[in-house]
């Protein structure tokens, strides 16, 4: 009975969650994280607007540049949106047939 009082009592010296009470930090989405990587861009290299319009396309794979996903489309148009927001001219390209891409030449 004395082992079962001493168990019970040190039971509720035990915290439940979150050590110290605070709630957890939500984590960053992606149009957070674009908006953040547009804007170190552009303070980076304030002179990317006079380049202006910039050419937005999905990104692809890169080994395989006919190649694309939900996530690769979404995440261009996402990009394309935080970088017109910092400033730039954002011209999107929606002819993936159209358009030559050379491989293997350059990144």
């Amino acid at each position: 009975m004395v082992i079962g009082l001493g168990m019970l009592m040190l039971a509720g010296c035990g915290t439940f969650g979150n050590a110290n009470n605070q709630p957890a930090q939500p984590q960053p989405d992606m149009p957070e994280l674009a908006h953040a990587a547009a804007e170190q861009m552009m303070a980076s290299n304030p002179d990317l607007t006079r380049y202006s319009p910039m050419i937005a396309a999905t990104f692809v794979s890169i080994d395989n540049l006919t190649q694309s996903s939900t996530f690769g489309r979404m995440s261009s148009e996402i990009m394309a949106s935080a970088l017109a927001r910092e400033g730039m001219q954002v011209r999107e390209v929606k002819m993936r047939d159209s358009m030559f891409i050379e491989e293997s030449v350059g990144e």
